[in-house]
């Protein structure tokens, strides 16, 4: 996580646009950050077959990717600043107690908000063995677009380095706002669309304004934390 967050970094705002479209570059790089060449090879033409790929191929490729990959409880999700602002917000809203996590990778989040005695509930379409067997934070499979719990069920929705992958955001944007009761809180990465890049973002956020349309709610918060994008919505 961190070494490819440093090259996001550099790549945004150090290297030359000549460069960062140049495949073999980019591929050189690659391979500096990613212990499997095979992670590299998926990479690496993703943008290029993106235009083609169905919602269905697009689940292939994560699930691919998960394997050569594969999340582990100690990976986070969300860098420091992120995840002490969540944590910070959880203790201060003591009367927010249940948390769904969507989304959650390693679980770093959901662990956070449990061992501050949060009820707390993470989902992902692939769960590593150490969060199946966890005892002290429930964990489900399950897919954003098609979450399985009622409406109104968490007092807190967090999503964190989740919608850039989804093709049919708007569909996840309304199942997040369905299961949440009181408040949403969603974490993208500030990012520009590059050619080639060591990961499968389908979309790009370069700016706060280009989220805050998408998620088309002119009264909720929207602003820069750690290289992201937190944005916070009161749920009606």
């Amino acid at each position: 996580m961190k070494r490819k967050s440093v090259f996001h970094r550099l790549n945004q705002n150090m290297t030359p646009p000549f460069l960062r479209d140049n495949k073999r570059f980019c591929k050189f790089l690659f391979a500096l950050l990613s212990s499997d060449p095979k992670v590299v090879e998926l990479l690496i033409d993703f943008r290029t077959k993106l235009p083609y790929m169905s919602n269905e191929d697009l689940l292939r490729s994560y699930e691919e990717l998960a394997k050569l990959e594969p999340p582990s409880s100690d990976t986070a999700c969300v860098g420091s600043d992120c995840m002490r602002y969540i944590l910070d917000y959880a203790d201060k809203h003591p009367e927010m107690q249940t948390y769904f996590d969507c989304a959650c990778g390693g679980g770093a989040v959901t662990f956070g908000l449990a061992e501050i005695g949060r009820q707390v509930t993470g989902m992902d379409f692939v769960l590593c063995d150490d969060l199946k067997n966890s005892t002290s934070a429930t964990f489900v499979e399950g897919d954003i677009c098609n979450i399985p719990f009622d409406d109104n069920h968490f007092d807190v929705v967090i999503s964190a380095h989740t919608l850039e992958h989804i093709i049919m955001i708007q569909d996840a944007i309304a199942e997040l706002r369905r299961v949440a009761k009181s408040k949403l809180i969603i974490i993208v990465p500030c990012q520009r669309d590059y050619k080639y890049s060591l990961d499968n973002h389908v979309h790009f956020f370069p700016y706060k304004e280009a989220f805050h349309r998408i998620m088309q709610n002119p009264e909720a918060q929207c602003f820069y934390l750690d290289y992201d994008i937190i944005y916070i919505e009161d749920v009606k």
